[in-house]
Order: C-alpha cells, then sequence, then structure tokens
C-alpha cells in the first residue's frame, strides 16, 4: 500500500514538472520575443501578439498537451455565412481550428503535444504563424462573403 501511494505520489510530482517546464518554456520563448503576458492562474497565461489577443492553455491531467488560442476574432451573429466561413476554415487548417466560444465570439486554436521542451520554440512559433495566418484568412473570407451578399 505505502508503495502504491509513493508511486502515485511520483507520478503526481513528475506530472506537475513536466506541466510547469512546459509553460517555463512558453514563458521564456514570449521573454525572448519581448511578448508581454500576464500568468492568469496555474493552467492560463494570457499575451498579446501583434495587436490580437492569445490564451496558452496547460491541462493539469495531460502534462505534454498544449493549446494556444487566438480570443475573439470575430463577433458571433448566428449568421448563416458565418457558420460556412467557420467550416471553410476547419477544412483548410488542420492543426488549427476555428470554434465558436460560450461569449459567442469566433475563436481559432491550436493544440500539440510536446514531449520533450528541447525544441518546444519550434512549435510554439509555428502556432503563432498559423493562427495569425488564420485571423488574415478568416477576415478574408468574411470580407468575400459580405461582397458577395
Amino acid at each position: 500500500m505505502d508503495n502504491n501511494r509513493l508511486s502515485q505520489g511520483n507520478m503526481l510530482q513528475f506530472i506537475q514538472a513536466t506541466r510547469n517546464d512546459l509553460k517555463n518554456s512558453f514563458l521564456s520563448f514570449l521573454q525572448a520575443r519581448s511578448i508581454d503576458n500576464q500568468l492568469n492562474d496555474e493552467d492560463n497565461i494570457r499575451f498579446k501578439y501583434n495587436g490580437l489577443d492569445f490564451v496558452f492553455i496547460t491541462y493539469t491531467h495531460d502534462p505534454f498537451y498544449f493549446r494556444i488560442i487566438l480570443l475573439n476574432l470575430y463577433k458571433f451573429d448566428n449568421n448563416i455565412h458565418l457558420y460556412q466561413v467557420i467550416n471553410q476554415m476547419n477544412v483548410r487548417y488542420k492543426v488549427g481550428k476555428c470554434f465558436i466560444s460560450s461569449a459567442s465570439k469566433v475563436c481559432c486554436s491550436f493544440e500539440q503535444f510536446i514531449y520533450s521542451t528541447s525544441d518546444s520554440n519550434y512549435f510554439f512559433e509555428r502556432a503563432l504563424i498559423i493562427l495569425k495566418d488564420m485571423a488574415t484568412d478568416f477576415q478574408n473570407l468574411i470580407t468575400n462573403n459580405h461582397q458577395d451578399d
């Protein structure tokens, strides 16, 4: 019984340390690029990049997984064209997804597993590039749909 508790305790320490490594790697990534951020809680880091609002999220139950969400890209107004644009976005991007938040805002997310933080900057950089590209693509699709009306 004591060995079982000890191994559970070791596993919890490993998970916490791994998640902290991922979060600290992301904080270092932001700092190296002079991107201001704020630690909202132990799971979330909010930041602005190129005038866009983002949140970096880790999860207690999966220390190797992270998500970066581009927040509040567009106000959702229940327009059928907006559904079509969101669907187009989700077909175009494999690692990025467009969705409607509970606050009725269109957001985009990049989700990834990282098993070693040694190459994490590559994934973080790629995430921001893809999300910025998604924001531009989304705006272009919205503009084109409004011109078609």
